[in-house]
């Protein structure tokens, strides 16, 4: 079994420490632990950052009819792409939701990441995330 812990951020939220990577870059982040999402969120930005292929135009039609609500009322458009991350000495592949039209939104680990691990949210008086997996789907290299 190994376990991982990260403690939560500066603004209270449980955060971990991710590289998200490709053949020729790599990116450390600090996401968001968000037990609230279905899936992993990247925001605009970090996908650019990272080299993903923007969509084609059938897939920007496709994305009028498949957006994400937001709180607010407004929605967003998204295209979902794979993406190699790495947490501490576990390197896996994942599908995420990379958001478009929305530069503020923030980088979310979604409940599909709990699949790869067993999280624990420590509140109080800890304030950590810890990440557990004895699973052996881990090293895509």
């Amino acid at each position: 079994m190994v376990r991982i812990i990260f403690s939560y951020g500066q603004d209270e939220r449980p955060r971990a420490e991710v590289i998200i990577y490709n053949d020729i870059k790599e990116i450390k982040l600090a996401p968001i632990v968000d037990s609230g999402a279905d899936t992993t969120v990247i925001p605009q930005g970090i996908g650019e950052e990272l080299g993903l292929i923007p969509p084609t135009e059938k897939e920007i039609r496709e994305l009028k009819e498949e957006r994400l609500s937001c709180a607010d009322g407004n929605c967003i458009d998204y295209v979902v792409r794979k993406i190699k991350m790495k947490i501490d000495c576990f390197d896996f592949e994942l599908d995420v939701c990379w958001l478009f039209n929305n530069k503020n939104s923030h980088f979310l680990l979604g409940r599909d990441i709990f699949e790869k691990f067993d999280i624990l949210f420590k509140q109080n008086p800890a304030k950590k995330v810890i990440f557990e997996s004895d699973k052996n789907i881990f090293n895509i290299n």
